[in-house]
């Protein structure tokens, strides 16, 4: 996951999160791997937060708009 993180750290678009941290740890207990991802802070309202004050979107060109 490192060299894709590598890769992507360096990718400069409006349409890309610009990576900003990344680690990954063998967690003591349970022996798995933990990753960690820090994204830039993006403006907006949250999908669930959408859909409350909206009631949920019929079509689904209004979702496209939302992710976009």
């Amino acid at each position: 996951m490192l060299d894709e993180f590598n890769l992507a750290k360096d990718l400069c678009h409006n349409n890309i999160l610009q990576y900003k941290y990344f680690t990954s740890k063998i967690h003591e207990r349970t022996k798995r791997c933990e990753t960690h991802l820090i994204l830039e802070l993006i403006d907006g309202i949250e999908f669930d937060e959408y859909i409350s004050k909206h009631g949920k979107p019929k079509d689904i060109t209004i979702v496209k708009d939302i992710g976009y």
